[in-house]
């Protein structure tokens, strides 16, 4: 793979937490050799990833990253993990050549690399080490816990990837807990090692009378550690960091906390030859220039973010403290450049401050191609548009753009995108504000509810991207309070943490979206936030509480709303509207969101904020297509919540509500409601909601970044990558049968042939069946007679939801359809003999019994299940389609390979299926890696690889050999349709064809 780029930003290249979804087995970015794995099948899931090395299968196993080259300059590298025992873990580094440029190697207690030995206390523990690379002097110098320890030469004059595992002979087992590289920083410190004790030791602490600096946690039980300076009885302690020498504009930011008493005093300073030359000091309520102007004033008792940027050309530095710029100061004293930064504290009495996430580096020049200002519309007749914004797009802190890359209809005009960089903030700003779009309503997560909050989750596009961005001033934000997957407080907690630190970091910000003078606040997950107060009684209190609150930072109100139904417990709890963050599977209709609405306004309980939606295709999370909508159909949706929706309140008191409409949603690429523009539909969806709502009301197309300008937006992401999954364009093979039978409802003989169990009815209606479970687990069951290998799909005609409410075109999907059976052989109903759908094309459910290893001899009893517990539903007819029987099943050493289409049989030749998320290479015990430049699919077994190129006849191998395919390497649905025999030969196993059926034998 080749990577040309280049940059002089400070960037991270790698800043992995280990997550991953539960459809990739390994964190997004990087490539996993599971073939020497103890369990190569079972992985941590969440905030590590565990290696173990089995000793008796005589195989390696390791983790492979690859990133930007690097071919020159500085570099840094941190790593975080648990080394459970055994031995032979290593780190390598390896150039563009993939030649090893570092290799470190635990032996019992030491590292060793090359001639060097390095004794550590190294099993059984929290380890972590860093790396600084002089690429240019070809030297690492390695520290262990802030100590350093060994300068190491590098074998090679560049870095490009790196690998950590166990060689075939080694034994062992570590946990990653964090991975981290960052390029032209010049100070860049987050707190990652997470033992107490000492500061590190590029940091030099001053003391003047009783005083201490250290490490330690920050909250007991939390993971995270932070610095701490400690004084008593007027005494003091500095913190200072160097870095080279820098000029031009030099950025220097942190987190920090004081006692808020206002008895503290903080001062912040980037020097030159340690002489203070810009200073801000913060007394715990507030920040100040060095002669005392007060920049902002904050809450006592919260965490805090600090930004100087500072200009050597006109000695001035702009201020920016939580986000909002507060003003230009002047230098203190004159100098020309910076060597580095200092955090003094120097409180009245005894007290001690916290701070974290240090960073000082260069700001680069605009480029010449930087996105242009937006070109702004006039919005009419007062409207006012928000759109839901979701925020987990930095590659390694979620699921990642691994997840997304097979589906390049998802791919959007950014790439893939480093959301906390200003730049791809820039873009998203112009093309919202060219489009009437006016606010951005962010995803939060809080991660703390009993002590200030200190970092919260996924939070880089709103507080670095968005807050730092040149055109931040052009576009409102507001909050989507996220607490159905975060923290959520007590009221205690919300009123003494909560509301403190939204009000210092987001509603006293200038920008922050207000209708008619009132702010407005969504809430995701409200029912556990509502559990969290103690009741909906509870929660409406905290409501007033921060509407008073609000009320004295200048607000006329709050406007409040919540995805979800009207309801009686939401109007208790003081919630002012509903609206929709998506409205499921069947957003692509606009009949369907009509109904929606509709009904919810019926309901005449809550305000309902009309909310237009562009499909929810989530496949790329959950393996489940379903349709986007039209750009005519959705531009049809926001003229009818223009004319119909919003101006029946022409005469309400309350004016914002015949203003405001909501969009959904700009970037859920794996929920599949995409607004940002993509491969989808381009700037369509975009220029639908401008006739809309603007005067221009024509179609706009924004200015979009290529070559260097979309080089810069991501750089966590390995270019060029893109794993091989299979998108679900294409229909299975065995979808290419015909119809074997039916079952219908369309007379009362039909309906009275099933036995209906559960609270409820059931009846004819229209020639459906229609009933209503007032309980728990309604289920059908039907007698059959079939042979099971004759039906590979089963389709159901089905509206079904949970709940007693209105249908609104509720989908099977929505109500969790389940289906069960018994054959000849198991006559007892299980959890294992379970079909669940794996797509839904618009009007069908589709399921896959051909997937299903216990499908198999006569099925005897059909049997499904509408909806969860209380529910409606409408059935019209199910389907019962044959497979092609050219296409067959795969068994490897005896278990079903359970790929998403079929092996099939062509002119005497079996073809498979490549298809790693469904466990290929590990039924194969094979390591695979896939090159989407040149569609080159590397397969290595033992020491030897071979290399499957798309279209290509021919497989060459690192030993020389090559093998003479039948026909050129092809691809059904995007995953590689190996030949067999040649996959046989190359790896020495044996396969055998029958009817329906082929066996390889791996032993």
């Amino acid at each position: 793979m080749s990577d040309t780029r280049t940059t002089k930003n400070a960037v991270y290249l790698i800043d992995d937490d280990m997550v991953r979804t539960a459809n990739h087995p390994v964190p997004s970015g990087w490539d996993y050799d599971q073939r020497g794995a103890v369990n190569p099948v079972v992985h941590q899931f969440g905030g590590s990833f565990v290696i173990a090395s089995d000793m008796n299968c005589n195989e390696p196993v390791s983790l492979r990253r690859r990133f930007l080259p690097l071919r020159g300059g500085k570099a840094n590298f941190a790593l975080t993990m648990f080394l459970k025992g055994g031995d032979g873990f290593y780190l390598n580094f390896y150039d563009e050549n993939d030649n090893e440029t570092l290799t470190l190697r635990q032996k019992g207690f030491s590292l060793v690399s090359g001639d060097k030995t390095i004794p550590v206390p190294f099993l059984n523990g929290l380890q972590y080490i860093t790396i600084e690379f002089d690429i240019d002097e070809k030297l690492a110098f390695l520290s262990l816990d802030g100590r350093e320890c060994a300068c190491l030469p590098l074998a090679c004059g560049s870095l490009a990837s790196l690998k950590l595992g166990y060689g075939a002979a080694d034994s062992g087992e570590f946990d990653i807990r964090k991975v981290a590289l960052w390029i032209n920083y010049l100070v860049c410190d987050r707190n990652l090692c997470p033992k107490n004790g000492q500061m590190p030791e590029d940091w030099y602490v001053f003391y003047n009378g009783n005083a201490n600096a250290y490490t330690s946690a920050y909250y007991e039980g939390k993971p995270e550690t932070t610095y701490a300076l400690h004084a008593q009885n007027g005494s003091s302690v500095c913190a200072y960091h160097p870095f080279e020498k820098a000029d031009g504009k030099v950025c220097f930011e942190l987190k920090y906390l004081t006692k808020g008493d206002g008895g503290d005093k903080v001062v912040f300073a980037l020097s030159k030859n340690e002489e203070d030359i810009v200073t801000v000091v913060d007394d715990g309520l507030r920040s100040m220039d060095s002669k005392g102007g007060v920049l902002r004033e904050h809450s006592p008792y919260v965490w805090q973010f600090m930004r100087i940027e500072a200009d050597t050309k006109t000695k001035k530095a702009l201020i920016k403290h939580n986000g909002v710029k507060c003003g230009e100061i002047d230098f203190d004293i004159d100098a020309d450049y910076f060597d580095g930064i200092s955090i003094t504290y120097a409180p009245e009495k005894d007290g001690y401050m916290r701070f974290t996430d240090v960073y000082a580096f260069v700001i680069q020049p605009e480029p010449d191609d930087y996105p242009k200002p937006p070109v702004r519309p006039t919005m009419k007749n007062g409207y006012t548009t928000g759109i839901n914004v979701c925020s987990l797009w930095r590659n390694g802190e979620h699921w990642g753009w691994d997840a997304i890359s097979s589906f390049e209809e998802n791919k959007t005009f950014l790439g893939y995108y480093d959301e906390p960089l200003t730049e791809v903030a820039d873009w998203e700003i112009k093309w919202m504000v060219e489009h009437g779009i006016n606010a951005q309503f962010y995803c939060w997560f809080d991660n703390q509810t009993d002590a200030p909050i200190f970092k919260t989750h996924i939070c880089g596009a709103l507080d670095d991207g968005y807050f730092n961005a040149k055109y931040c001033d052009e576009m409102n934000f507001a909050l989507i309070w996220e607490a159905a997957n975060a923290s959520s407080p007590d009221l205690d907690g919300f009123k003494k943490y909560l509301v403190p630190y939204w009000v210092d970091h987001y509603f006293s910000h200038p920008n922050y979206y207000r209708i008619d003078g009132k702010a407005v606040l969504s809430i995701f997950g409200l029912n556990k936030a509502i559990a969290s107060m103690g009741g909906p009684e509870t929660f409406k209190i905290a409501m007033e509480y921060l509407e008073d609150v609000l009320k004295s930072l200048g607000y006329t109100g709050l406007i409040t709303m919540t995805s979800g139904e009207p309801s009686d417990e939401l109007y208790r709890a003081g919630i002012t509207s509903v609206y929709a963050y998506n409205w499921g599977h069947q957003s692509y209709s606009f009949d369907y969101v009509k109904s929606r609405i509709e009904s919810q306004m019926q309901q005449d309980k809550l305000h309902v904020v009309p909310t237009a939606c562009v499909g929810y295709n989530d496949v790329a999370w959950r393996e489940f297509r379903s349709p986007f909508t039209s750009q005519e159909e959705f531009g049809q949706m926001l003229t009818w919540m223009r004319d119909d929706v919003i101006s029946k309140y022409e005469n309400d008191e309350e004016t914002w509500k015949k203003k405001f409409v909501m969009l959904a949603t700009w970037n859920e690429y794996g929920e599949g409601t995409i607004m940002c523009p993509s491969n989808i539909n381009g700037f369509g969806y975009l220029n639908e909601v401008r006739k809309a709502f603007t005067v221009e009301g024509d179609d706009f197309e924004s200015d979009r970044p290529t070559g260097a300008a979309l080089d810069r937006l991501g750089y966590l992401y390995p270019r060029p990558r893109a794993i091989i999954q299979a998108p679900l364009l294409e229909k299975t093979y065995s979808d290419k049968g015909e119809l074997l039978f039916k079952l219908d409802f369309d007379t009362q003989e039909k309906i009275d042939k099933w036995e209906f169990s559960g609270e409820g009815f059931a009846e004819l209606r229209d020639g459906k069946l229609y009933g209503e479970s007032t309980g728990s687990d309604p289920k059908f069951v039907i007698p059959v007679d079939f042979d099971a290998e004759d039906v590979a799909i089963i389709k159901f005609k089905i509206r079904a939801k949970n709940g007693l409410s209105d249908f609104s075109n509720a989908t099977a999907k929505t109500a969790n359809l389940m289906c069960h059976y018994i054959t000849d052989e198991d006559g007892e109903w299980h959890y294992n003999k379970q079909l669940t759908p794996r797509a839904y094309d618009g009007e069908y459910a589709v399921l896959m019994p051909c997937d299903d290893m216990k499908w198999q001899g006569r099925i005897k009893a059909f049997r499904f299940d509408p909806c969860d517990n209380q529910g409606k539903f409408e059935v019209e007819e199910i389907l019962f389609i044959k497979g092609d029987k050219s296409i067959i099943e795969t068994y490897i050493d005896g278990k079903h390979y359970k790929s998403h289409h079929k092996s099939k049989v062509e002119n005497g030749h079996a073809y498979v299926p490549f298809e790693p998320l469904r466990d290929f290479c590990v039924l194969t015990n094979v390591y695979h890696e896939w090159n989407i430049e040149t569609k080159t699919l590397m397969i290595q077994k033992g020491d030897v690889k071979s290399f499957w190129t798309i279209g290509s006849d021919v497989v060459k191998c690192s030993d020389g050999k090559q093998i003479k395919l039948k026909k050129s390497l092809d691809s059904y649905d995007n995953l590689p349709m190996l030949e067999l025999s040649a996959f046989c030969e190359f790896t020495g196993y044996k396969y055998d064809v029958k009817t329906g059926r082929i066996d390889i034998t791996t032993k």
